[in-house]
């Protein structure tokens, strides 16, 4: 019998290095939420009175906090997460104008 080359017979499965931010970044996601949840509570506290600034403050660290939600816990930003990035934007296109022009309507 000849020689035979097992080697190839069963090749063993390649070991992907990990994807995305690892241990060290999702520390740093959480501590982020966390903190921008204490801006929240802080803005609130100290400047409940005033709406002009409470509402857009919360707004716009609501928004901070999504945004770092998809990015960092959702893996927005890795390769092959387009469509569902394109669904979420497309959404996002169409009820905005839903929104508005409810709200316009109803304050009209």
């Amino acid at each position: 019998m000849g020689n035979i080359n097992l080697e190839n017979a069963h090749p063993q499965p390649k070991i992907n290095k990990s994807h995305g931010i690892g241990v060290k970044g999702h520390l740093v996601a959480f501590a982020l939420s966390i903190v921008l949840t204490a801006l929240a509570f802080i803005g609130v506290i100290y400047f409940g009175d005033d709406r002009s600034f409470v509402i857009p403050y919360i707004i716009g660290l609501g928004i901070v906090q999504a945004l770092a939600q998809l990015f960092i816990w959702m893996h927005m930003s890795e390769k092959g997460h387009l469509f569902p990035l394109v669904g979420m934007v497309s959404g996002v296109v169409v009820i905005l104008p839903v929104i508005l022009m409810g709200l316009y309507l109803c304050w009209w």
